[in-house]
């Protein structure tokens, strides 16, 4: 279970376990506008970009970085979710990754999906104690 606001760091890892190469173009060096970030929360309702995330990826980008997986090499990949997507809801989320990508050797292109990560994010309390219980307009007592 995270904090409220506390930052929910994802580490993804992309490892060629074919038997060719496999070529990869990241937009920026975070790679954030090559991924889709799919956050549900508890009801199933897919969670909305931030400020910040609404701006991953869609900037117009005059540089590219290029490189190639070989076979058994990985690249790694951080991000800090709640950056990304609004995730202030305290709750149970469950998270899903994708990015496409296309093999060196053709202009064809595959899209990789994650497996499904569910994790939980506490209640905000406000400087008096109070717990927010979103969605009914209220507060809680501590």
């Amino acid at each position: 279970m995270f904090k409220p606001l506390e930052p929910i760091i994802l580490l993804v890892s992309i490892k060629n376990m074919g038997a060719s190469s496999l070529s990869l173009v990241d937009q920026d060096r975070t790679g954030e506008g090559d991924f889709t970030f799919i956050i549900k929360n508890s009801l199933g309702q897919i969670m909305p970009a931030t400020r910040y995330g609404n701006r991953s990826g869609k900037q117009d980008f005059y540089r590219a970085f290029r490189f190639v997986l070989k076979p058994g090499e990985e690249r790694k990949y951080r991000f800090t979710l709640n950056r990304l997507v609004d995730m202030t809801e305290g709750g149970a989320y469950s998270i899903m990754v994708k990015r496409k990508f296309g093999q060196a050797k053709n202009a064809s292109s595959t899209e990789i999906v994650s497996d499904i990560l569910n994790v939980g994010v506490g209640n905000p309390v406000d400087r008096e104690g109070s717990v927010f219980v979103p969605g009914d307009g209220g507060k809680e007592s501590p």
